[in-house]
C-alpha cells in the first residue's frame, strides 16, 4: 500500500520481496471492510477493486472462535 501511495505522488518505487513464492497457499484476506474501501476510494482506486471482486450482501456477520 505504501508503494501505491508513493506512486500516486509520482515517486518511483521498487518493491523487493524476500520470498520468490507466496509463503502460504491460501488467501488470508477475503473481505475489505468499510474503512479500507473508503481509503481505497479516496485514492481513486475503488473501481479497480470492485470490477475484480465480489460484493456480499450487507449485514452479514462472521464470527470465528
Amino acid at each position: 500500500m505504501l508503494a501505491a501511495e508513493l506512486r500516486l505522488h509520482d515517486v518511483r518505487v521498487l518493491v523487493l520481496d524476500k520470498e520468490p513464492e507466496p509463503v502460504s497457499s491460501f488467501v488470508r484476506v477475503v473481505t475489505l471492510h468499510m474503512r479500507s474501501l473508503e481509503l481505497v476510494a479516496m485514492r481513486g482506486l475503488l473501481d479497480r477493486f470492485l470490477e475484480r471482486g465480489r460484493q456480499r450482501p450487507v449485514g452479514g456477520v462472521f464470527v470465528a472462535v
